[in-house]
Parts: C-alpha cells; sequence; structure tokens
C-alpha cells in the first residue's frame, strides 16, 4: 500500500468531508484528491518516477499535504525539509541526498536560488 492509497480510500467515502483546514481555506477529501492528482501529474512530467527523490520545503500548511501525497501517487520518494534549516543547511542536504525536485513556496525557492 501506498501513502496515497489512503487519502484515495478516504476519498472515496468521505468526498465531501473537510480534510484539512487551515485559517485561510478548507479543502474537502474529493478536493484534495484533486489538487493531489493534478500535481501529481506535474510531477511526472518534470520526472518524477520510482526512485527520484522531491524534497518537500513547508511549514504546515494545506500545500505540504497536497505536495506528500502528490509525490506518493507520483512513485517519488518523499523528503520532508524543515523551514527551520537555514538555506545552506537545505542546499548540503539536498545535494547529499541527491534530491532531483523541490516543491516549494515561492519566497523559500528564491533564497535557495541564490546559494
Amino acid at each position: 500500500m501506498k501513502i496515497i492509497d489512503l487519502l484515495t480510500n478516504s476519498a472515496a467515502s468521505r468526498k465531501q468531508t473537510i480534510a484539512v483546514k487551515s485559517d485561510e481555506m478548507q479543502l474537502s477529501y474529493g478536493r484534495m484528491l484533486s489538487d493531489v492528482w493534478r500535481l501529481s501529474k506535474r510531477l511526472k512530467s518534470a520526472g518524477c518516477r520510482q526512485g527520484v527523490k522531491v524534497a518537500i520545503i513547508f511549514g504546515n500548511s494545506i500545500e505540504y499535504f497536497i505536495s506528500f501525497f502528490a509525490i506518493s501517487a507520483a512513485g517519488g520518494t518523499i523528503l520532508p525539509l524543515s523551514v527551520r534549516m537555514t538555506t545552506y543547511e537545505t542546499v548540503r542536504y539536498i545535494d547529499r541526498a541527491d534530491v532531483s525536485i523541490v516543491i516549494t513556496n515561492r519566497i523559500y525557492g528564491k533564497r535557495l536560488l541564490k546559494q
């Protein structure tokens, strides 16, 4: 069983039930699964498949959950990184772990590109 199967099974029986909620928004299982498949498709087109390591760099957020399940759906290996790490630490970890794809927000992404 893959992690994506947990979400798929929950969405099958509770499509309209709230799956995740933040101060800004909430998503039902059905909507979350739809967003996960959409991101999974984009990850696959970027080369994500079995054996490809994908780092997630978000705080506690809905984007984190969607990314987490989307990587599983695409077949990649999930590598969660803390936003509390310094940019230097993050870049070193990405290099040493042989990460191929990084999912993060624009602000953090710009910091990584400067490094």
